[in-house]
């Protein structure tokens, strides 16, 4: 079974390659938090929580997200393969998803 991953403090997320988005929802407008400054200052074991982050604009104290790694560029050709029947029938006027019983 593999071991979990935990993404609790600054050291964490730099380690792991994740990021915390940043959104002011009076401005309507995301950035990226600092990770490599605030670890540079000494809060690199400071919990994600307890972080605190406002708006350069407005002041309003801002919502977190965070997020995983971009994924590599797939390998593949970018086709699918379908076997069987389809579950759909596709016209110029509409899309009707039809549910098969078998």
């Amino acid at each position: 079974m593999p071991s979990p991953i935990h993404l609790h403090t600054v050291a964490d997320l730099l380690a792991r390659d994740h990021t915390l988005q940043l959104y002011c929802l009076r401005c309507d407008r995301w950035c990226q938090a600092p990770l490599e400054h605030l670890a540079a200052q000494g809060l690199a074991d400071r919990p994600i929580t307890a972080l605190r982050f406002r708006c350069s604009r407005c002041g309003t104290l801002a919502e977190r997200q965070l997020r995983p790694p971009e994924l590599p560029p797939a390998q593949g050709t970018g086709w699918l393969e379908f076997r069987g029947t389809f579950p759909w029938n596709i016209s110029e006027d509409n899309y009707q998803y039809n549910h098969y019983v078998k």
